[in-house]
């Protein structure tokens, strides 16, 4: 699902600068209040994750992330977000290599001879 807006960067506190998320864009996106996206803004595209704090949504916008887009705290910019899969806190987050049928690793292979 892709969702596109329109929002104005803002600096949250200091040095932390953000992209501030409608409350509306959210709840078309998931219902959780962290959700895996993948970011596009003009000419850059990233993947991190929508936060919250009470009833404030944000999707990180760091230093490094101005430097490459030139667009700076204040700048009104077009943002397209795609929720990125899976999403946090779902079966599929985590992997279990047993489950797997991977191998297991013994132990022993990790001591020295005196050891073992």
């Amino acid at each position: 699902m892709s969702v596109r807006f329109r929002t104005v960067v803002q600096r949250h506190h200091d040095p932390t600068t953000v992209l501030p998320v409608p409350r509306a864009v959210m709840l078309r996106l998931s219902p959780r209040r962290r959700v895996r996206v993948q970011v596009t803004l003009p000419g850059y595209r990233y993947r991190t994750t929508i936060a919250a704090v009470g009833d404030w949504f944000f999707i990180p916008f760091g230093q490094t992330r101005q430097r490459h887009t030139g667009i700076i705290v204040g700048d009104e910019v077009e943002v397209v977000v795609d929720l990125d899969s899976p999403p946090l806190g779902s079966d599929h987050s985590m992997v279990n290599p047993m489950a797997s049928g991977a191998p297991r690793m013994s132990i022993a292979r990790n001591r020295t001879p005196l050891q073992r």
